[in-house]
């Protein structure tokens, strides 16, 4: 029998735990430089996001759907569960 768990879109190449460990004690936040910085589309407004930016260990070093695997319409993550867990 096998289990349906929520599929992730959001995977890290730098893991949050390993992020946190360069932070000093009560800093949450890192001074992040994007050096892409994406241009956001709302309605008719278009603006260019800042390149320096604070972000915290969620929003840091990831890309959407890095360790998804894409055959057809089917996608699973299950390589990213499998070698770095839940």
């Amino acid at each position: 029998m096998s289990t349906r768990h929520q599929q992730s879109h959001v995977h890290h190449y730098v893991p949050r735990w390993y992020q946190k460990r360069f932070l000093p004690p009560g800093q949450t936040q890192y001074h992040y430089l994007d050096l892409c910085p994406e241009t956001v589309v709302s309605g008719e407004v278009r603006y260019k996001r800042r390149a320096l930016r604070i972000l915290g260990p969620a929003s840091c070093f990831c890309r959407d759907d890095l360790y998804t695997v894409k055959l057809g319409s089917w996608t699973t993550d299950e390589v990213e569960k499998r070698f770095f867990g839940t």
